[in-house]
């Protein structure tokens, strides 16, 4: 209990470090985003050209590489920039040819609202008006200005022309010149990275990693291969879509189709919000521009259309197992880095929160980052089941094990969650986070879930076996019998039922036995039975000393039989625990049901030939004990 309480005390000191450095970061993002911006931009055009430069650069060198591709991609970006603007200002140009479709629409939707609503608010109105005005009070008829008494002061002020034109321009050009001269500081600072990212890189790896250098090479490598991946497969999505829109609106008849097409490429970027405000303009040029409705229907297909293909077609299948955040987290982030940074925040959101989510999983400090980020399940499959069972919700973990059945076996179940959560709820139990009669309900949850697997048809199926008709036919031909014995408690009695379980689906003859039998009793009814193998069951915290004493129990009375111990789910402590039995030549250790399945005898059929396929699935049980030493 005090090495609980300590620990708890570290994890919260831990906690508040990471809420104070949080807070502190958050600041200093908010305080100078004027710096920030151009430096997140800057880094996200060098995780995108650093691979073309760093291909081109053999045969040209850095810096005619770097200025090479910077030269392609401004020039890339006038051309763009001319073409828009061409379209904006003819644009600009059509739009009185558009008043009197206006006017029609909308006169046909003030007709149209001519409804029981309308007439309901023209008699509301009706009704407003004929309501009596309140008459001031007596004794305040002359107090305050609007009285007859007392007139209302009027000021005039004076509007000098030349100073109002000033600061119209001022206000014009000034936000032109601002991004302008971001342009400018974001294509500066792209050139040096460029130019030092060897140097810029071990800055980082030195500054980050503290002295573990290969988790921070590992989590810069893992960042820089989500971030560029991202942005190039975002870039060719965005501009197929645009070049669709264009030749869609065209096809339709929208006038200026190209601006709406680089509209929509460049807004797409933007997570979610992005796609909806690309078609808003498009959509309400249509409405002007046509004397009905079709092209705006049309115009509404094209796009609901385009954006149904690629959110469930395209992006799946291109992007594959896409940048390691979750949905949920996308969106929040978008709302974060937007409200943080404004608009530039809403491009930055999706790569930035990337790096954030790299940088959890190879950063212990940072691990809450990864859990609130990524799309990883947020519990293990074990952890969830154990979390429904203490919920005491068995048909939620009875839903978790039919989906987990459909692509494991029935060993990768007991192996890889119940065994787990045994272990997980006596750890829960020995910490005084359980008490004794929810660790019993935990208990009967599971023993309720094995006996439902045991009802399936799809336990498995079971190895070929012919039931002995005849009394006088040799017992070679009857099932192996192996009895499963808990060495000490039950979680011991429920793991040997799971095993029990599984050897009687693979065609043996098997049985367990209960917890509360003593040792002796156990060894005296194995004596009775005379099993062809005996499989003992260990679950921590149950120790290797339990495991002995029955094993020597047992030697002694039965000197030829063949014993497997599992320690379930002690895989890293495998070769010690085989060492410790390494005196007794008839014992075999195993970690996992899966190990111990393969090391029981199968059932063998009378008279039939032993291929090589035959021998190797139903090898001796020699043979498998030396397979599984030598495995």
């Amino acid at each position: 209990m005090a090495q609980f309480k300590e620990r708890l005390g570290g994890s919260a000191l831990v906690t508040i470090q990471v809420v104070v450095v949080s807070a502190a970061v958050l600041s200093f993002l908010w305080v100078a985003k004027d710096i920030c911006i151009p430096i997140a931009l800057a880094g996200l055009l060098t995780f995108l050209l650093a691979p073309l430069i760093t291909r081109m650069e053999r045969w040209l060198g850095r810096i005619s590489s770097v200025l090479i591709i910077l030269m392609m991609v401004s020039m890339s970006t006038g051309v763009v920039g001319y073409v828009v603007s061409k379209q904006l200002l003819d644009l600009t140009e059509k739009l009185p040819e558009y008043y009197g479709n206006i006017q029609k629409k909308v006169t046909a939707f003030q007709e149209a609202s001519s409804s029981k609503y309308h007439r309901l608010s023209l008699a509301i109105e009706a009704l407003r008006k004929d309501l009596p005005v309140a008459m001031p009070a007596a004794g305040t008829a002359n107090q305050g200005y609007g009285s007859a008494s007392q007139p209302i002061p009027v000021t005039v002020k004076m509007i000098d022309p030349d100073a109002d034109l000033s600061t119209r321009a001022q206000s014009l050009i000034r936000p032109i010149l601002e991004t302008f001269a971001m342009a400018g500081l974001v294509i500066l600072l792209t050139v040096f990275m460029l130019l030092h990212r060897e140097d810029l890189r071990g800055r980082l790896i030195r500054f980050v990693g503290q002295g573990h250098i290969s988790v921070a090479t590992t989590a810069m490598a893992d960042a820089g291969a989500r971030v560029f991946r991202y942005l190039v497969l975002q870039l060719l999505m965005n501009i197929s879509f645009g070049l669709l829109v264009t030749i869609g609106l065209y096809a339709i008849g929208l006038p200026n189709a190209p601006l709406w097409g680089a509209l929509a490429a460049a807004l797409r970027f933007i997570p979610y919000v992005g796609p909806i405000l690309s078609a808003c303009l498009p959509l309400a040029l249509a409405c002007a521009a046509s004397d009905g409705w079709t092209m705006p229907l049309l115009t509404l297909s094209l796009f609901l259309g385009l954006e149904l293909v690629t959110n469930n077609i395209v992006e799946p299948w291109l992007y594959g197992v896409g940048t390691g955040v979750s949905s949920l987290a996308i969106i929040l982030a978008a709302v974060f880095w937007g409200w943080l940074w404004g608009p530039i925040g809403l491009i930055l959101a999706t790569p930035l929160t990337v790096c954030l989510v790299v940088m959890g999983r190879h950063i212990p400090q940072l691990r809450f980052l990864s859990v609130l980020l990524s799309d990883e399940d947020a519990l293990a499959p074990h952890e969830e089941c154990y979390h429904r069972l203490l919920r005491s919700d068995l048909t939620e973990a009875t839903a978790l094990v039919d989906r987990y059945l459909k692509s494991h076996p029935v060993t990768a179940l007991y192996d890889d969650i119940l065994i787990p959560v045994l272990i997980a709820a006596e750890a829960g139990h020995g910490l005084d986070e359980l008490d004794r009669e929810r660790l019993a309900t935990l208990h009967h949850g599971i023993r309720d879930l094995i006996d439902d697997v045991s009802a399936r048809k799809s336990t498995g199926p079971s190895a070929p076996h012919r039931a002995v008709e005849d009394p006088t036919e040799s017992a070679a031909t009857a099932p192996p019998k192996i009895i499963c014995l808990p060495v000490r408690a039950v979680r011991d009695e429920l793991a040997a039922t799971m095993l029990m379980q599984v050897l009687n689906a693979q065609g043996c003859q098997a049985e367990a036995y209960l917890a509360k039998e003593t040792a002796m009793d156990l060894v005296e009814a194995v004596a009775k039975r005379l099993p062809d193998v005996v499989c003992i069951s260990v679950v921590s915290p149950s120790a290797m000393v339990h495991a002995r004493n029955l094993c020597t129990k047992l030697c002694a009375r039965l000197p030829d039989l063949r014993i497997i111990i599992g320690f379930w789910n002690s895989p890293d402590r495998l070769a010690e625990l085989r060492q410790a039995f390494a005196d007794s030549p008839n014992v075999d250790v195993v970690t996992s049901l899966s190990a111990a399945c393969r090391l029981c005898p199968g059932p063998v059929i009378a008279n039939e030939p032993l291929s090589e396929n035959n021998l190797r699935e139903r090898t001796p049980v020699l043979q498998a004990s030396l397979t599984d030493r030598l495995g």
